[in-house]
């Protein structure tokens, strides 16, 4: 029978979708396990395409059905018999609405989805996206953080994360320490995380795997990375590699070319390692910071986030290498769910506390305000800055 609380899911967006497949599923009832290893997630939402990834108990012709919401089929895509499905939709319209049902034959995986394409390069309309990091240790605390975060999601655009995804990051710890915390909104937001020391297990492969990520480097790899959304720019950095001074000559030479041709009124950059921070027994990372600051100060860079830190801290916005550049504010979002570190505290620090938390970034055309919210829905930190970086 369709029950009350499926025909208002139908109604989402406002138009009324009983004829679209599987609308009568309720998503939050439907078990990982009844429908094999890993329900479908999206990944890489640019203006134009998306990418669908799920895995399959067995090899499988994966199948991915694109509606509009008036019900229409926009289009359908299948792959090859295999286990993991990472299937690409293109040729979509920018900024809009679409619904998506996963199929394997004629069986459907999951329930039917919806995502909305990105924002185009250079627009004004508002946004809002989460930041996070250090979450993978499927304890309580991360549960209670994800709790939070799903109140904010189904108006954020997406979500970086600053590593450390997973802290045994072999590929059966991803399904309960990241696909069960977040499995009520990683359907509809794509996450895109900078890799953690503690995601380099296995050489990382279980990170590129499940992670679908902007391939637009030099060496066409997911290793590090940038992409616009409206009026903003976003450059994900592997700090690993630079503390270990291996492949920084590519990434300074990405890092400089993204900013030198960028028109974007924000830009943010964000990596694993914290440079500064006033946490015991975790120091601030001066051998990124002599890399990456001078270029973030010289391009107008207004955020660089940072994790490692299992804290909250946000410092003045500073200028430190160069003469004439500008203002950088640091912040640490590091309490994903790991455990905690204690602070030293500093003048330079605006706010800092040990809390299990995420921050959520609201961008108004010329306007930015950032909230750090605790795993009790409580703020301890909100901030605005111009595009100045003050």
């Amino acid at each position: 029978m369709f029950s009350r609380r499926s025909f208002l899911r139908c109604l989402y967006g406002g138009v009324l979708l009983l004829f679209l497949p599987s609308c009568d599923q309720p998503e939050t009832e439907l078990a990982l396990e009844t429908l094999g290893p890993i329900l479908p997630y999206i990944q890489n939402v640019k203006t134009d395409r998306v990418t669908v990834l799920w895995q399959s108990a067995d090899k499988e012709i994966g199948t991915v059905e694109v509606y509009e919401d008036n019900g229409s089929l926009v289009t359908k895509v299948s792959d090859s018999p295999v286990s993991f499905h990472e299937i690409e939709i293109r040729d979509l319209s920018e900024d809009t609405l679409y619904y998506y049902q996963a199929k394997e034959g004629k069986i459907r995986v999951g329930p039917l989805r919806s995502f909305r394409t990105a924002l185009p390069e250079g627009s004004k309309t508002a946004f809002s996206f989460i930041a996070i990091g250090d979450s993978g240790y499927g304890t309580q605390p991360q549960y209670k953080v994800a709790a939070q975060m799903l109140e904010y999601a189904s108006n954020a655009s997406f979500l970086i994360h600053m590593g450390d995804v997973i802290y045994d990051g072999y590929e059966g710890e991803y399904r309960s320490k990241y696909f069960e915390p977040y499995r009520s909104f990683i359907h509809r937001i794509p996450f895109y995380p900078v890799i953690g020391d503690h995601d380099l297990v296995d050489d990382g492969k279980p990170f590129y795997k499940y992670f679908s990520l902007p391939k637009n480097n030099i060496e066409g790899s997911e290793d590090y990375f940038s992409f616009n959304f409206g009026n903003a720019l976003f450059i994900g950095l592997n700090s690993n590699t630079i503390i270990n001074s291996s492949n920084i000559d590519s990434q300074v030479q990405f890092l400089e070319r993204t900013l030198q041709e960028s028109t974007q009124t924000w830009k943010f950059i964000y990596l694993s390692h914290s440079i500064l921070t006033t946490a015991l027994g975790r120091g601030s990372k001066p051998s990124i910071g002599r890399i990456v600051s001078p270029i973030a100060e010289r391009f107008g860079v207004q955020i660089i986030f940072g994790g490692d830190v299992h804290a909250y801290e946000r410092f003045f916005p500073r200028v430190d290498y160069t003469e004439n550049g500008d203002p950088v504010t640091y912040v640490t979002t590091g309490g994903g769910g790991a455990d905690l570190r204690d602070l030293a505290g500093s003048p330079d620090e605006a706010v800092g506390k040990s809390a299990y938390h995420f921050v959520l970034i609201n961008i108004n055309d010329m306007t930015l305000t950032g909230t750090a919210i605790d795993f009790n829905g409580n703020t301890i930190d909100s901030f605005e800055l111009s595009p100045t970086g003050n």
